[in-house]
């Protein structure tokens, strides 16, 4: 029951600073509106956009990596995020709900405090 608690309280604040809700998504090489690319390191990434939800799959390459995630919509909310794919990869497969339609979305890998593969938008 805390559990639960705590997580409700997560979204909410999410959804209260973001205007959008992270949620956890499954893997998918076919996600319509979408962008993906391979890192130096070998992990396979995608970002993809349908209305208001901006949706990321990471498949951990070789090496931990940080992925940086910026996504907005057309009412002029931000969502920011970043995470290291192997020691928090519950973030590998997510995905965050707007207010309004999506506006952009990048996503891209960094190792060792430089980027480590192309950036991909929608």
């Amino acid at each position: 029951m805390r559990i639960r608690k705590t997580l409700v309280a997560l979204a909410v604040a999410t959804t209260a600073m973001f205007g959008s809700v992270a949620t956890a998504g499954t893997a998918s090489a076919s996600d319509s509106g979408s962008d993906s690319a391979t890192s130096n390191a070998g992990a396979w990434y995608q970002v993809y956009a349908n209305g208001s939800t901006v949706g990321w799959h990471v498949n951990v390459g070789n090496t931990d990596e940080r992925f940086w995630l910026t996504a907005g919509d057309t009412c002029g909310h931000t969502f920011s995020w970043n995470w290291n794919d192997a020691t928090e990869s519950w973030w590998n497969n997510s995905s965050a709900k707007f207010s309004c339609n999506l506006s952009y979305a990048h996503l891209y890998p960094t190792n060792n405090g430089s980027q480590s593969g192309p950036t991909v938008s929608r």
